[in-house]
């Protein structure tokens, strides 16, 4: 198992703002009136993260569905808990639908972090990576795939359903050493909040003729 805290994160303002602009929410209405107040504002949302991931790979370990493939990579990615208590604690609905905005931006940007590291690794054994398969999803989240304001990682990757929910996610919390990034499973609840799981399968590299 890999654990990697404090990665960098961008904090893409353009992206940010043409979110924010699509989900009908004005930011001069925020009293971000410039490209720089954006900035700062996302800056400062930046600063109460704590990024932090544990992943590895499985050869044949995980529940065996029609969804998965004999090596998968299983990781979980977090922001943290200051994050989620800042964005809790905001009053005003249209500043905290734009905060969450930010917060998928960012987990956005820690998706593919890790999604390259494990490219990188199946690559090295002759394997290329399939699209990620998600097992669970931070609530507050614009998960459409036909929805270009949604989350990337969730227009890229395929949403397990409840019943492989139940039977694989237990089971990679269980692999996976999460409180060595300070998250916890309790009576089936993630925390913190903005918290991802997925898994990313496999494939044999196909030999050219």
């Amino acid at each position: 198992m890999k654990k990697i805290r404090r990665f960098k994160i961008s904090e893409h303002t353009k992206e940010i703002a043409r979110r924010i602009k699509k989900a009908g929410i004005s930011l001069e209405s925020l009293s971000i009136a410039s490209q720089a107040d954006l900035q700062k504002w996302t800056v400062d949302l930046l600063n109460e993260t704590d990024p932090a991931v544990v992943y590895a790979s499985f050869d044949k370990e995980l529940p065996s569905t029609d969804k998965l493939f004999d090596v998968s990579s299983a990781a979980v990615i977090t922001l943290g808990t200051k994050l989620s208590d800042k964005i809790n604690s905001l009053t005003d609905d249209e500043l905290k639908k734009a905060a969450q905005i930010c917060v998928f931006e960012f987990l956005d940007t820690a998706f593919d972090f890790v999604t390259n590291l494990i490219r990188e690794e199946a690559q090295n054994d002759n394997f290329q990576i399939l699209p990620a398969r998600l097992l669970h999803l931070p609530e507050g989240g614009n998960y459409s795939k036909a929805d270009t304001g949604a989350a990337r990682f969730a227009r890229k990757s395929e949403i397990m359903t409840d019943d492989e929910k139940v039977n694989i996610l237990p089971v990679v919390i269980e692999k996976l050493d999460i409180s060595k990034i300070s998250v916890s499973y309790t009576d089936g609840l993630i925390a913190p909040q903005h918290t991802l799981v997925f898994l990313v399968p496999w494939a044999r590299k196909r030999r050219r003729k």
